[in-house]
């Protein structure tokens, strides 16, 4: 049974694939992307409890597609994933409903906590 939906979004290809890899092999029903505009058509048609959003991206801000994300009907946790952010911006996307926030290089094992742990937050909030 797996522990949850998630998306991974992230326009570096070796790290997307490893990363839906490692969630499958952890019990995850995890599916990713590289396209950032794609996004809004797998979370209606997936409904994924928690999403894995990147945030430097090409064509399409991580910032605005969390907007996007957050006016969803049916809202995913999203988690935003960046190699650099400053604290404006990381308050900014907290403002925009980003529940946690992880810097590449990241350990994996904690990534995975962190992914539950929003689960459990959307599962709480009665969303999913």
């Amino acid at each position: 049974m797996a522990r949850c939906r998630l998306l991974i979004v992230d326009d570096e290809v070796e790290l997307l694939v490893l990363l839906v890899r490692e969630a499958r092999e952890r019990g995850y029903d995890a599916t990713g992307t590289i396209d950032p505009s794609e996004v809004l058509d797998i979370v209606r048609s997936r409904s994924p409890s928690v999403v894995l959003l990147d945030l430097h991206m090409p064509r399409i801000d991580g910032r605005d597609l969390l907007a996007k994300l957050t006016r969803h009907p049916v809202t995913p946790a999203v988690i935003i994933l960046t190699g650099a952010i400053d604290d404006f911006t990381c308050e900014l996307c907290r403002s925009y409903g980003a529940v946690d926030i992880v810097r590449k290089p990241f350990d994996p094992d904690d990534l995975f906590r962190r992914i539950d742990a929003a689960a459990k937050l959307v599962g709480a909030m009665g969303v999913r």
